[in-house]
């Protein structure tokens, strides 16, 4: 087949007419690695090598622009060409034409991912070990990385979580919402140790969620049972609840 025009686009790209009616759009790569010019006519061969390359270069700088918006690392990079046709000598080619052009570096996407996770997420350092071992990140490495979080910023993540379970608290007990408290934060990937220093300079009162508990389970209550028998099943509730007994002694004796 004959090669009778190329043009080239507006996108950059090149296309390709032959004079059998088909187009092939691609890279200049692919026409310098292929000698590809007008006139030129092409052997069953040498058409198979063009579109092979057309492939390649395509999935190549599919990859590229994948890179341009977020780093990868090279496992991710390894999923996306293991689900493509491409040959396995080609899918290491690309491999290496992205390392040596520092498009793929495992240890810049690293410092990137636990900078970004660090800044702009509320996860701990326990949670980003957990993520980027799924990237398939060196796991010395990862425990050296994250090791130098600075202890003061993730600090200062866990008050900012803390203070906002108890502004957002509407009916949990001091001694409930504490333990909720911790289980959450230590979910997100902090140490309890931390959690639980930082939890001790917080001082957490009952006062308003026990009254309003107190006036339901009495409101609910009182038309079942005489006075002594409602302050005992009255007490019973609010300590399942997870309130001290001074507390619940203090606002049944200020309400009778």
């Amino acid at each position: 087949m004959k090669i009778e025009s190329i043009k080239k686009m507006k996108s950059g790209k090149y296309k390709i007419c032959l004079d059998s009616n088909e187009s092939i759009i691609t890279h200049d790569d692919v026409l310098i690695k292929n000698n590809i010019m007008t006139n030129k006519m092409l052997t069953l061969e040498e058409y198979r090598s063009l579109n092979k390359d057309k492939e390649y270069y395509d999935i190549y700088n599919k990859l590229v622009r994948m890179i341009g918006t977020k780093f990868r690392s090279e496992k991710e990079i390894r999923e996306y060409l293991n689900k493509t046709d491409l040959e396995i000598e080609r899918k290491e080619e690309a491999i290496k034409k992205l390392y040596n052009n520092g498009l793929i570096n495992d240890k810049r996407f690293l410092k990137a991912y636990i900078n970004d996770k660090v800044l702009l997420s509320t996860d701990g350092p326990n949670l980003i070990y957990k993520q980027l071992k799924e990237y398939g990140i060196s796991e010395s490495e990862i425990i050296e990385s994250v090791d130098l979080i600075d202890k003061s910023l993730l600090k200062e993540k866990i008050e900012k979580l803390i203070t906002k379970k108890i502004k957002n608290n509407t009916k949990y007990s001091v001694s409930i919402l504490r333990k909720k408290i911790v289980d959450y934060v230590y979910h997100k990937g902090y140490e309890f140790e931390m959690i639980n220093e930082i939890m001790s300079g917080f001082i957490l009162e009952d006062k308003e969620s026990i009254k309003k508990d107190y006036f339901r389970i009495k409101d609910k209550l009182e038309k079942k049972y005489s006075a002594n028998e409602l302050k005992y099943k009255i007490k019973e509730k609010l300590f399942s609840k997870g309130y001290v007994i001074s507390q619940i002694d203090e606002i049944i004796n200020n309400d009778y």
